[in-house]
């Protein structure tokens, strides 16, 4: 009996302890579970995070040499996973040849570092053949004593970010370069204003006095040599207007083949006698809203310069039109393209077989005065670029040297009809009668104004601002046939002085005068019944032919 009573509690004894060891096992597998169910989660977020930053993963244990390279670091160079072996050749395979030995160097030498990590750029060849940049970040396992064991890291392709830093160098060049050019092109524009002041009483004089003397005289001659250098300090003005961007006088609605064919003969007696000179016109081009005397002196710049990069050996010269749409991708490689829109241009191109130009020249060539020739040159590629910059368009330049130049301006096509290229007509001599108030802040302005009007018929008055102005004009209004008003003058300007007449006598006939061009210095009287304008300097006929046509 009592064997049977120990028998049963050690059976008890037995049970409990497999209740409480079973207990423990579920317990035990219920943290099992759990801590599988956290690792496979903390897993599956890495893998998201990986797949965002879209880097891949390698692992290289150095004790026993084995490597392992994740799926997107195969893509990445245009692989298949595993496709290429992973032992130690795959750096000599994949590696730039000039880094092929660099490498396994920058590696050995972090290894045997104390730093845990590390940071480097390479090169590694994709299947396409092409090289991608890569950024690796590692981390360096260290045993006890300090040798390195396992390297693991990161690899990310980096071409995206140079296409972007690339884009973003070219914006910030192209940003430079066009302030550089606002900057030069305000002083451009105010100096030649300024001198623009000087030359018409100079020009004005000598014609006045070339009227006086009978062509016979030795006087005539003088005059006629002061009158010329005049006419070339003012042409000189202009390529500063253009190159300003200010340049744009009589815009009209013109075929730009009509432009280049009135220009033919001109071109081919401008151009060295070694040269040859081809036309390749497009027939069916749109028209072009610009200023067709600036367009011609734009071809007429671009064809001698082509004609001086042949020199003596000769070459050809073919100027060509064509129609262009043009993109974002395409302006991003032009002159001040980030100032226009793409669309339809009419392209202009003049192409030499020269000499070509080396990149730091191509960089230079469109600054004031820059040459690669004698000095003492003129604006000529940097008026070339204020017209195209004055009509909105833009300007390409193609070279590589011994192998010619071509330089492709373009221009906004315009819809709508043509209007007739219209060729200078002299004035006709002519006179009139009345009183002319004649209104400029520098003196030798208005003597001059005074004396070419004086000679055509008319009587002035003489007011040196625009407060002076006003208070003549007020004294009678009815007395003063015309006013030859300046527009930048101290106390009062030119708009608030016309506007002052117009309130005294709306019908009063304003001519304006200004050493900036027609299109700017109107800007602010367009719809206010502005008669007319003359740009400084002028010579006797001009005025003549503008007082004639308010007054005649």
């Amino acid at each position: 009996m009592t064997q049977m009573v120990a028998g049963g509690a050690i059976l008890t004894m037995v049970i409990v302890i497999a209740v409480l060891l079973l207990r423990r096992e579920r317990q035990q597998l219920h943290v099992a579970k759990n801590a599988l169910k956290k690792l496979a989660e903390s897993e599956e977020r890495l893998a998201h995070a990986l797949r965002g930053s879209d880097d891949g993963l390698w692992d290289w244990s150095i004790t026993d040499g084995s490597r392992w390279h994740s799926p997107r670091w195969w893509t990445m160079l245009g692989y298949e996973p595993n496709e290429l072996s992973s032992d130690g050749g795959l750096w000599k395979l994949l590696a730039h040849p000039e880094r092929q030995d660099t490498i396994p160097n920058t590696i050995a030498q972090l290894m045997a570092g104390t730093d845990d990590h590390c940071v480097f750029e390479f090169e590694l060849r994709h299947k396409a053949g092409h090289y991608v940049p890569i950024l690796a970040r590692c981390y360096i396992e260290r045993d006890s004593s300090g040798e390195a064991v396992r390297l693991s890291g990161t690899t990310t392709d980096l071409t995206e970010r140079h296409r972007v830093a690339k884009e973003r160098e070219q914006f910030e060049r192209k940003l430079q370069e066009t302030q550089k050019l606002e900057s030069l092109g305000v002083l451009a524009g105010g100096i030649a204003h300024d001198f623009n002041n000087l030359l018409t009483g100079v020009l004005g004089n000598a014609s006045l006095a070339m009227n006086d003397v009978p062509p016979s005289s030795r006087t005539h001659t003088y005059l006629t040599e002061i009158n010329d250098a005049a006419s070339r300090a003012s042409e000189l003005c202009r390529q500063m207007l253009a190159y300003s961007g200010r340049g744009r006088f009589v815009v009209s609605r013109v075929p730009l083949n009509a432009i280049i064919e009135q220009t033919i003969q001109l071109l081919q007696l401008s151009i060295s006698k070694n040269a040859s000179l081809r036309f390749q016109l497009d027939p069916s081009l749109p028209p072009i809203e610009v200023d067709a005397t600036q367009v011609r002196q734009v071809i007429m710049n671009l064809v001698i310069n082509a004609s001086e990069a042949l020199g003596d050996k000769g070459g050809v010269i073919t100027v060509s039109t064509g129609l262009t749409r043009v993109d974002s991708a395409y302006l991003r490689g032009a002159h001040l393209a980030p100032e226009i829109d793409g669309g339809d241009y009419v392209h202009l191109e003049v192409a030499d077989t020269g000499v070509g130009m080396a990149p730091d020249v191509q960089s230079r060539i469109f600054e004031p005065f820059y040459t690669t020739k004698f000095t003492g040159r003129g604006l000529g590629l940097a008026a070339v670029l204020g017209i195209v910059r004055g009509h909105r368009g833009t300007l390409k330049v193609y070279s590589e040297v011994n192998r010619g130049s071509t330089f492709k301006m373009l221009f906004p096509a315009a819809g709508g009809e043509v209007n007739a290229v219209a060729n200078k007509v002299s004035p006709e001599q002519w006179k009139g009668s009345g009183t002319i108030l004649v209104v400029d802040d520098e003196p030798a302005v208005r003597r001059t104004v005074s004396r070419m009007l004086k000679l055509m018929g008319f009587t002035t008055i003489e007011a040196n601002d625009g407060v002076h102005a006003v208070e003549l004009f007020r004294a009678g209004p009815d007395e003063i046939a015309m006013v030859m008003l300046d527009l930048t003058m101290p106390r009062l300007d030119g708009e608030q002085t016309y506007a002052e007449l117009r309130r005294l006598r709306p019908n009063v006939r304003v001519v304006l005068m200004s050493g900036f061009n027609q299109q700017e210095a109107i800007a602010r009287f367009t719809g206010k019944g502005l008669a007319s304008f003359v740009q400084k300097p002028f010579s006797l006929e001009t005025l003549r032919d503008a007082v004639q046509g308010v007054l005649g």
